[in-house]
């Protein structure tokens, strides 16, 4: 069986890594299109790179972050809950 308290902790510590390259991604898509925003002649480019950056969102992100939340809420749940859904104290 495995211990509630442990894969609490991985996949907490999986969610907070992809919340961090997220970040990270979404950064750089911004300083390129603060870069891209200043010169008329590329708004073509700061099109594609906001395209970009949208689907990563929704496409890509949104997907993983949940479903990571929903396991760590899962093991959340389990690791507060005793014998037969009964409180533990603590």
């Amino acid at each position: 069986m495995i211990d509630v308290n442990t894969a609490w902790s991985a996949n907490e510590g999986l969610l907070q890594s992809y919340r961090s390259t997220f970040v990270a991604s979404q950064s750089f898509l911004v300083t390129v299109g603060a870069i891209l925003v200043t010169d008329k002649a590329t708004s073509w480019l700061l099109a594609l790179i906001a395209g970009l950056a949208l689907f990563m969102i929704w496409c890509i992100w949104h997907r993983v972050v949940v479903s990571r939340f929903l396991r760590v809420d899962y093991y959340k749940y389990q690791a507060t809950k005793g014998p037969l859904g009964t409180e533990l104290a603590g």
